[in-house]
């Protein structure tokens, strides 16, 4: 991957969010998909779980897709989010407010 330098503040915009703990950044067209997490603490858990939102470029509002989210992995056209929450996956709809379409929980003996 190389990053072309010349006429770069032509092509970047900077997103009006509030500082926070941001991690497992996506784009899709007109929207950033990215966690927002708690400060880490040695011996103790955060004090918030972990959130997965949506920013739309268009109307800039931000949604909370999930709560209490591990973890992200986006389809290829960002339509939908693979999840994790807890000891199992769930896949969203990144298209709709929430849409839970499907839940699984692995097992292992």
């Amino acid at each position: 991957m190389v990053i072309e330098f010349d006429g770069i503040e032509g092509r970047v915009a900077r997103a009006p969010l509030g500082a926070d703990n941001y991690g497992a950044l996506a784009t899709k067209p007109g929207f950033l998909i990215y966690g927002v997490g708690p400060a880490f603490y040695y011996g103790r858990p955060g004090d918030r779980p972990a959130q997965l939102k949506l920013y739309s470029l268009k109307d800039r509002k931000e949604t909370v897709l999930v709560d209490d989210a591990g973890g992200l992995a986006l389809s290829r056209d960002g339509a939908k989010a693979l999840v994790r929450q807890g000891p199992g996956f769930a896949i969203y709809d990144t298209t709709h407010r929430v849409l839970r379409l499907a839940s699984q929980f692995l097992r292992r003996d």
